[in-house]
């Protein structure tokens, strides 16, 4: 074996572990539109680009309907229609079914969440849960947040999201935010996904 075929052998673990992670951007543009008191329509266009942000990955758009049942608590229903690309470019459709249960709760600047979503996409159902924690800093609209969230499938953890990030009102009603987040599947081939996501959303 010469000098470059042991070097080669020696970082092959390191190259193949680079092979299983991917850069990702995910855009999302949503709108909401508050019917009255307690029932919010909500609708989000969302663009996701993989290999290091190179090729697109999935455009979809979702329409939901929010239900205020008291203060803390809300029941959501929605539909999400998905054009899924694959390494041709060709287009798979998929369409996703799903339900939230949401809970917040506020205590002096920081608001706390959790929700918990069924949703059911070509005949596999998958159960999520996202605990999230936002904080209003003082003297500025500023407000960073973090959230965790996990994966049920099939009886078995999935994957899991980690995300941090900020989110900034551009006015009144539009809000912008910027966030990392880490993905990782469990007992998977899937690569690891180091995502940066962009996010308007207009209130109106």
């Amino acid at each position: 074996m010469n000098k470059s075929s042991f070097i080669l052998l020696l970082f092959s673990p390191f190259l193949l572990l680079a092979q299983e992670q991917d850069f990702q951007l995910w855009t999302k543009f949503g709108l909401s539109h508050t019917l009255n008191k307690t029932v919010k329509l909500s609708f989000d266009q969302g663009y996701r680009l993989r290999e290091n942000a190179t090729l697109s990955d999935a455009l979809f758009s979702n329409i939901s309907l929010r239900y205020k049942i008291n203060k803390p608590w809300s029941a959501a229903v929605g539909y999400r229609y998905i054009n899924d690309f694959d390494y041709a470019m060709q287009i798979e459709t998929e369409h996703r079914l799903f339900t939230d249960l949401n809970y917040r709760k506020k205590h002096k600047r920081w608001e706390f969440k959790n929700r918990l979503r069924y949703q059911l996409q070509s005949e596999v159902s998958t159960l999520r849960d996202k605990v999230s924690a936002t904080y209003n800093i003082r003297k500025t609209p500023l407000e960073p947040f973090t959230n965790f969230e996990v994966f049920y499938r099939k009886h078995s953890l999935n994957k899991w999201r980690c995300t941090f990030g900020a989110s900034y009102p551009l006015s009144n009603d539009i809000n912008l935010s910027l966030y990392y987040r880490l993905q990782q599947f469990i007992n998977s081939n899937s690569p690891q996904l180091y995502i940066l996501g962009v996010g308007f959303d207009y209130d109106f």
